[in-house]
């Protein structure tokens, strides 16, 4: 009884500590992105970084899956919950949170509204890439459980 309850700390601490590297991840994605200076000839090169801003996020779920099962031995159905209440914990963050993390001044572009709606469309992208790293889980818990 007592090895049930050191699992599920385990795996809130888990979710708490993955939810704060997707943000930070998200975040320092945004900076770099911004870093760039997208003018009319590079505008292409700038839709096709935002668009993947959810990239760096899957990278961290599948390190994390991968790491999961072989050094701290979770069975299939804890790595899915965890990265189940992990996605659903980023995507709450993502719209009450990130936009309140200051970015340096210098790399807010000239028009303010220009970057509201920049950070918006880091927000809707990544939280689909979340979303559908969610929905691969579930699908793969419920698989998990009536095999």
């Amino acid at each position: 009884m007592k090895e049930g309850k050191n699992i599920s700390v385990k795996e809130v601490v888990n979710v708490i500590i993955l939810t704060l590297i997707n943000i930070a991840l998200t975040y320092g994605y945004q900076c770099l992105i911004l870093m760039f200076d997208f003018g009319r000839e590079t505008a292409r090169k700038g839709e096709i970084m935002i668009f993947l801003c959810g990239a760096p996020m899957l990278v961290i779920q599948g390190l994390f899956a991968w790491m999961g099962k072989r050094l701290t031995q979770y069975d299939t159905g804890a790595i899915c919950r965890i990265m189940i209440s992990t996605m659903i914990l980023y995507i709450s963050s993502m719209f009450l949170l990130f936009p309140l993390l200051p970015v340096p001044y210098n790399l807010i572009p000239s028009g303010e509204m220009a970057f509201g709606f920049f950070q918006f469309l880091i927000q809707v992208f990544t939280s689909i890439a979340a979303f559908l790293c969610a929905a691969i889980s579930g699908i793969a818990l419920f698989l998990n459980k009536n095999s």
